[in-house]
């Protein structure tokens, strides 16, 4: 989890928004905030768990945050 970098997050953020189902709908903004809400509990998890510093996870967060 450590090697996680806010770069990759964004990367994975930009490929999740440019699926299309066959009809050519993206994903619902309720489906991208259920998404961000595991996102947060797993990272969460980790700095109390793991003790991953808390500075990167928000940046993390608020960069999903702001999508």
């Amino acid at each position: 989890m450590n090697k996680i970098s806010n770069v990759a997050i964004i990367q994975w953020q930009n490929e999740l928004m440019k699926i299309k189902d066959n009809r050519g709908q993206t994903y619902s903004l309720t489906y991208f905030r259920t998404i961000h809400a595991q996102l947060s509990s797993i990272f969460e998890s980790c700095v109390q768990i793991l003790q991953l510093e808390k500075l990167m996870l928000q940046d993390m967060l608020e960069l999903w945050e702001s999508r």
